[in-house]
Formats: structure tokens, sequence, C-alpha cells
């Protein structure tokens, strides 16, 4: 896959983390993507245009679906600026769908690019795929996306490093508000499509990493530089490569 496969990326970027989005845009270029600004947060505390308000508001309650039963996290009730993420992703994907694009990239001001990015990207499939994720949350067993097999894990999470195909946009826009946005891309539609991950992950997060080799997840709350230290030194326990496909249950 060329970095130019990439047709559009966006990052949901929060106001008060603006040192954060800034620094993610500046090493995107530097592997020759651009990036787009979705600027979120209280309106206020940057002078400039919001993409979106952040509003206490909480949606009408959905019991059933076609997309299943509303989940039991409560995400939208007590935690209301998990519902502006939710309003903030289907507004992403409803303008890259209204401009024709083909794929579009999806981060958070948080994201993270490995040091070997460019070279594990390239070895990517650009076809065959309805969504591509470079970063993501998973089973804890890596063993079971070995290549070939068609189930993987129970769940796929995650939106801070994933290329979504234009196949997925209509049922995404029209997506009821049942649970947060990647758990309906990576648990609730995934038996209508076909997602590849990307083994070891190329995009991280600066709240922690997850450790392929441990089985769990591993904290570190440092530096950039401290949590890139940390995954090299994991990746060093973990040499294979592997894209393989998944279908999740």
């Amino acid at each position: 896959m060329n970095i130019n496969d990439i047709e559009k990326a966006v990052c949901l970027c929060l106001d008060k983390r603006k040192e954060s989005w800034i620094e993610l845009e500046a090493d995107l270029h530097k592997v020759g993507i651009k990036m787009d600004r979705f600027i979120v947060g209280d309106g206020k505390t940057l002078d400039c245009e919001y993409d979106l308000i952040d509003t206490n508001d909480t949606p009408d309650f959905i019991k059933e679906s076609d997309l299943g039963s509303s989940t039991t996290y409560g995400t939208w009730y007590n935690r209301p600026n998990a519902y502006n993420a939710f309003k903030s992703h289907i507004k992403i994907i409803k303008q890259a769908r209204e401009e024709g694009c083909k794929n579009i990239l999806m981060l958070e001001d948080d994201s993270i690019l490995t040091n070997d990015f460019v070279e594990i990207f390239e070895e990517l499939p650009s076809t065959g795929w309805d969504a591509l994720y470079l970063g993501w949350f998973g089973s804890d067993n890596t063993e079971l996306y070995k290549h070939g097999q068609n189930t993987a894990a129970k769940r796929i999470g995650g939106f801070h490093g994933v290329i979504v195909n234009h196949t997925m946009f209509d049922l995404i826009c029209d997506a009821p508000h049942v649970a947060p946005l990647d758990e309906i891309v990576g648990t609730r539609l995934a038996n209508h499509f076909i997602y590849y991950v990307c083994s070891p992950k190329i995009i991280l997060q600066k709240a922690g990493i997850y450790s392929e080799v441990e089985g769990k997840v591993n904290w570190f709350r440092g530096t950039e530089e401290q949590i890139m230290e940390a995954y090299d030194l994991l990746r060093l326990q973990d040499k294979h490569r592997q894209i393989v496909q998944g279908r999740i249950s």
C-alpha cells in the first residue's frame, strides 16, 4: 500500500489538547500524509472556527435497533463527551461521503506513529478490505490473528488509527446511537464487512500501549519518547510481522 492511497486523513482534535494534535500533524506531514483538523470542545478555548461544540445533551434512549440493543455501558448518560465523540465521528464520515472520498483515515489527537510506520504501511494490502486497522484494541491473544483463519477476536475497538473504506460510509452514517462508533463498526457491523488488522500496530495512543507479547495492557503515562522506547522494547520480543484478515464474530 502506498501513502498516496490514503485519500483523506482527519483527526478529532480536542481544543484543550492542541499541542498533541499539532505534534501529530507534523509527524504525519513527515511521512507524506496531510491531516485535516476536526476541532471540537467548548467553543471558547481556541480562537478559531469549531467543527462541533460539545454539549451535555443526551439522545433519546433506543432499546432495540437493527444493530441490536443499546449498550449497557451507560456511556451517553454518564459521560456526555462520549456522545459528543459519536456525533463528531458520524459528521466526519458524512463529510467524507459528501466529498466522494474512497477512504478516510480516522485519527484522534493522542495518536502516535511508530518509528517504522512507513516501512510496515508499505507492506499492507491496498484492496480487499472494508476497514484497515493500523491501531486497535482487541483480543489479548494475537494467535487469534493467524493467517488464513476467518475468526478473530470477539471485538475490535479504537478509532485512533483506522482506514475506513467508502463501502462502509452509508451504514456508518445511518447508524443509530446505540453505542460508541468504534463498537458499532468493530463489533455490530462486523458480520457485514471484512476487516484487516495490522500486527504489530503502527499507530499507538499516548495514554498507553498494548502488549501483544504479554497479552495485557501496559500503561506508560509519560512522554511520547518514553512510550516509543517502551514499545520498541516490546518489538524486540515480538519480531513477527503479519497482515491478516479477521472477521469479528
